[in-house]
């Protein structure tokens, strides 16, 4: 399905800036924009969730300091306003045929609206460990569910918009895609380099933080044919 042509957001200028790939060192800051650690330890699939709060803003999130750890709590909305650094999830999703699900997000977000994201994903609540998180996320925004995550590492990404420590993901998933209206308005599966070809059409603004987190994860899928 053709993407429809929308004006780059002046977020996308950031995307390249400060990424650090690296493996830090125990105990060391972590690197801005790079996923730093690899492992193989799956999650067990999903357990039935509740909706989403009616007010996402009065959600109260972990805030994080420079090294990954939990160091105090605060409302959804102030974490934006002051752009606190806090936890999110992202998941790649992908199929058995090796394509990768991309999604346009609404116009309604709270952050990046309207732009193309390849990774579902999002804040992660207070108290909550980032897996489950990255479970329910996946399920609210795109219905995946019942399927394993792998974790991809623990980076971080931080612009003059958001700052947050990402938990990244990939699963495996062939079954039907139910998009969360209030998040997501359009989607596609395409092959790894349809998806590096479309992050560099100027006509298909992309989110700074994904390709940031994942790229590098992407062009490597494309070596070895999805």
């Amino acid at each position: 399905m053709p993407a429809p042509t929308r004006r780059r957001s002046p977020a996308c200028a950031h995307a390249d800036q400060h990424a650090d790939t690296r493996i830090p060192a125990a105990g060391a800051p972590l690197p801005v924009r790079g996923v730093c650690q690899r492992g193989a330890v799956t999650t067990t699939p999903p357990e039935p969730i509740d909706p989403p709060p009616v007010d996402p803003s009065s959600e109260v999130v972990d805030l994080y300091d420079g090294h990954g750890q939990v160091v105090g709590r605060a409302a959804r909305h102030e974490v934006r306003a002051r752009n606190l650094r806090h936890g999110a999830t992202g998941i790649l999703v992908r199929n058995s045929r090796g394509e990768i699900y991309v999604h346009r997000r609404t116009d309604t977000k709270d952050v990046y609206p309207g732009l193309y994201d390849l990774a579902a994903g999002g804040v992660i609540s207070a108290g909550e460990d980032p897996a489950p998180a990255a479970e329910r996320e996946a399920r609210e925004e795109l219905g995946v569910h019942g399927v394993p995550l792998r974790p991809l590492g623990i980076g971080a990404y931080a612009d003059d918009r958001t700052d947050y420590v990402a938990f990244v993901y990939e699963v495996v998933y062939d079954g039907p895609i139910t998009w969360q209206p209030q998040e997501v308005d359009w989607g596609a599966w395409l092959t790894p380099a349809q998806v590096l070809t479309w992050l560099d059409d100027p006509d298909r603004p992309f989110v700074p933080d994904s390709p940031a987190l994942l790229r590098a994860h992407v062009e490597q899928l494309a070596r070895d044919g999805g």
